[in-house]
This record gives C-alpha cells, sequence and structure tokens, in this order.
C-alpha cells in the first residue's frame, strides 16, 4: 500500500494505514536490535556462524518436532499413571493390598524407558558404562522381581492374619466345639436331590439328573434358646439369603442338631415352600460332664456301650 500510494490523493484512511505501518516498522527495528544486545550477552553465535537458525515464528521444523515429542511423552505418562490406578483398584476389588509404591515406580519406569530419547540413553551410557536398551531395562526388571518376592511374602500373611482375626472374633460356641467343623461339608441323598450342608457356611441342593445346584443360603445366626450361655443355643443355625423361588421367598435352612457319636446330615424335609428342615447330629452339641480331676468328657449317652466280653 505504501509503494503504490498516490502522495497527490489525500485519503485520511490510506495516509492514517501507512503512518502506522511505519511506526510499527520502526518499533520492530528496536526490538531486534533490543533482541541482538540480549543474544550478545548470553555469547550466542550470529545468524552468521549459528548451527540452529531461527525464524520470525520463534519455531523452526525441529523445535516443533520436539515439543510434539515432548507432548507424545506426556501422554504416555498419563496413561501410565491411569494404568497404575487402574492396578490398584483392581487390586482392592479382589482383596489384595494395594502396592507399594515403589513397586508402581518400578513398574512405570520400565513402561517409559521405551520413550527415553535416544540422547539420554547414550549420557547414560557414555556415565555408566550401561547400554540402556539391554543392562538397564534388564535392571529395572531383576530390581522389580527382588521387590515382588517380599511384597507378595507380606501380602500371604496380611491375608492369613485377617483370617485369624476374623477366626477369633466368630462365636464357637461355649467350648470353641464349632471352631473344628467349620466349613465341613455333610451331604444326603434322597433320590431325586442331594443335599449338603457346610456348618457354619452353605447349603445347596444339587440335582442328580442334570447336576444343577441350588443355593439355599449362608450361615446367619445360631437360633436356639435366647441364652447364648447355654447349650441349646447352638442347637439351631439358620442358613439365609439363598435363591429366590419362583413366586415365593428366599430360599432359607433351620438346621437343627442333636447329639451323636459323629456328625452327619440324616433328614431333610420342606415343611413350608422354600424352607428346608436339615436335621444332623453331631457331638458338638453333646452335653459335658466333669470327671474327678476337674476334666470335661462328653456325656456318657454320646459314648458306646463297653461290654466285657
Amino acid at each position: 500500500m505504501k509503494r503504490d500510494h498516490n502522495q497527490n490523493y489525500h485519503d485520511l484512511a490510506v495516509k492514517s494505514a501507512i503512518s502506522g505501518y511505519d511506526e510499527l516498522v520502526e518499533e520492530w527495528d528496536k526490538q531486534k536490535d533490543d533482541i541482538k544486545k540480549d543474544l550478545d550477552e548470553l555469547d550466542v553465535p550470529d545468524d552468521d556462524d549459528a548451527s540452529v537458525s531461527y525464524d520470525e515464528d520463534f519455531l523452526d521444523d525441529d523445535v516443533a518436532e520436539e515439543v510434539a515429542a515432548e507432548e507424545v511423552a506426556a501422554e504416555e505418562v498419563a496413561a501410565g499413571d491411569a494404568a497404575v490406578e487402574d492396578e490398584e483398584v483392581k487390586r482392592t476389588s479382589e482383596g489384595k493390598s494395594p502396592s507399594e509404591p515403589v513397586s508402581g515406580t518400578l513398574s512405570l519406569l520400565g513402561k517409559l524407558s521405551a520413550y527415553v530419547p535416544a540422547f539420554v540413553k547414550d549420557v547414560v551410557q557414555k556415565t555408566t558404562g550401561k547400554v540402556w536398551d539391554s543392562e538397564v531395562k534388564d535392571e529395572l526388571s531383576r530390581a522389580q522381581e527382588a521387590l515382588n518376592g517380599p511384597q507378595d511374602e507380606l501380602n500371604d500373611k496380611l491375608r492369613r492374619l485377617g483370617d485369624v482375626d476374623d477366626k477369633l472374633a466368630k462365636n464357637y460356641g461355649l467350648n470353641q466345639e464349632w471352631a473344628k467343623l467349620e466349613d465341613q461339608c455333610f451331604e444326603l441323598n434322597e433320590g431325586e436331590y442331594t443335599y449338603s450342608l457346610c456348618i457354619l457356611g452353605q447349603a445347596h441342593q444339587k440335582s442328580n439328573r442334570d447336576h444343577s445346584s441350588t443355593y439355599l443360603g449362608k450361615f446367619s445366626a445360631f437360633t436356639g434358646n435366647s441364652d447364648p450361655i447355654s447349650d441349646e443355643h447352638y442347637a439351631k443355625q439358620l442358613y439365609s439369603e439363598g435363591t429366590r423361588c419362583w413366586n415365593g421367598p428366599d430360599r432359607s435352612v433351620k438346621a437343627t442338631f442333636e447329639c451323636g457319636l459323629t456328625t452327619e446330615l440324616f433328614s431333610v424335609t420342606e415343611p413350608e415352600k422354600c424352607e428346608y428342615a436339615f436335621k444332623l447330629r453331631s457331638p458338638a452339641v453333646c452335653p459335658l460332664v466333669v470327671k474327678e480331676g476337674g476334666k470335661p468328657a462328653a456325656a456318657e449317652k454320646s459314648s458306646p456301650a463297653h461290654e466285657e466280653l
């Protein structure tokens, strides 16, 4: 516009635009001088001698590629963090202890090693004498394995300790007589179905035709008399929250125990729809008598008769 402008044509808008352009050029020349002075103070070589050129957009193709590479690396780091977080959520949902921060860090380092720039790998090799893609990654793997062993052992001990704590908190009867029977299962074949009861565990009904299994419930409570310090309180047990019947209630089992030399399931009935009555014998409900010396022993009625020949 300035080059083709007719000086004899007095257009105020054109003159204003040309004046503004002249001021911009003057200011830009001043800024370039200031930039050159700053570069001289930083001992940066001139454009003629420099191996890297700068354009007016401040970013050439090489710099743009580096910026793009950094963005990709940042995305990979975010993906690695998300993977570690997903793993922690999975471990928690499975009842496992969360991974230690060091374990997650080593795992993340192993994943990110593929994105380490080449010049960094060269520096590592020059300073340590180790090749990144083989020796360094191998050391990361060995460190991860060395950490996983003690960590898995610790998690196993914590799990076992939790199991012990759960058992200590349970009610196993006046003399802990139900502790040994816990999760021991007893079956009774009634022709069409086979019924099973796992003490303080679950009850099932299995079809003898197609072997399909129906969940009858899990242990809920001791339901004998209301006195928790009496033997009768533990002679009846409720197993509830089984599979719901068609147009009926949730299946459940009322188990009644009577004294016997061995634990066995000997009777199954269904007095109400989807409410089962199991009868069992077990030494666990046999009364104890105290002999001379203060040692408890099973009542005489639970012991077999001994006849002299």
